[in-house]
């Protein structure tokens, strides 16, 4: 993870992070988060952050009837995920023992699979191409 932000001591502060990555499935990531914070005074404070990429090598979308365990074959294919999410949080203290926290997390995901294959275990290490036609 490489980041950088401004300084910490004022009271309107940035942050953007790179972070990139392999998952157990040999795919990889990228997420990129920016992030603004505002402290209003030294009871109220307000945050907003962040966006991401994640193509997976190994999505699970179905399982199908099939020569796998059980008479089923799980179909798994590439995804290509993309995330953007809007996340705000704001803090209030009324006093030492009593504080509001709000949090809000829209979010909007769009992902394209493709290369779909069947498994015949859910953790096979390989594949076939298919075309499934039967339902579970």
């Amino acid at each position: 993870m490489v980041g950088v932000q401004s300084d910490w001591r004022r009271d309107l502060k940035w942050t953007v992070r790179l972070n990139l990555g392999r998952d157990d499935a040999d795919g990889h990531f990228a997420r990129l988060g920016c992030e603004l914070q505002w402290r209003q005074g030294d009871h109220l404070a307000t945050a907003w952050s962040s966006v991401q990429r994640q193509p997976r090598r190994r999505q699970w979308i179905d399982n199908f009837v099939g020569d796998g365990i059980g008479g089923v074959d799980y179909v798994f294919a590439r995804l290509d995920q993309r995330t953007w999410d809007l996340t705000w949080r704001s803090s209030v203290l009324f006093d030492r023992n009593s504080s509001l926290e709000l949090y809000l997390q829209p979010f909007l995901t769009v992902g394209d699979y493709a290369d779909a294959r069947a498994w015949r275990a859910p953790t096979a290490t390989s594949s076939a191409p298919t075309r499934p036609t039967a339902s579970r």
